[in-house]
């Protein structure tokens, strides 16, 4: 029995960021992604869940400081503010990355971190964990 969870987040420096978390469980067979970005005091999440054994799937948005009617003017706010943000660490889990976390499990070490500073001088943190039982 594996699982598994990678956490990725990076900012501006101005009130934005944005974090990207994974989780995988193989006894239990779900596979997790989260995205969530946030402008200072506003901020939506979306979670993607699925089932390897019963190929269900869900998705779940969360917003914090707005409402869904709100959610397009936030993206292209969003947007604006995204193309002078530094980009996500790679983080490995084996020899997966978190985005392909959803794939199915892999395998690797027993923990990762991972600490880079961009050349805008701008700091990310990033970790995955996998625990065997």
């Amino acid at each position: 029995h594996t699982e598994q969870f990678a956490q990725s987040t990076t900012a501006d420096g101005r009130g934005a960021r944005e974090t990207q978390q994974a989780y995988s469980n193989s006894r239990t067979g779900i596979d997790k992604m989260g995205l969530e970005r946030v402008i200072d005091d506003r901020g939506r999440k979306m979670v993607k869940e699925r089932n390897r054994h019963t190929q269900e799937e869900r998705t779940q948005q969360m917003f914090r400081g707005m409402d869904e009617s709100q959610a397009g003017a936030f993206d292209n706010q969003w947007q604006q503010r995204a193309s002078g943000m530094p980009r996500h660490v790679p983080i490995g889990m084996g020899s997966q990355n978190m985005r392909s976390v959803l794939q199915g499990p892999g395998g690797g070490g027993m923990q990762q971190v991972a600490y880079d500073r961009q050349p805008q001088g701008r700091p990310q943190y990033s970790q995955s964990l996998q625990r065997r039982r």
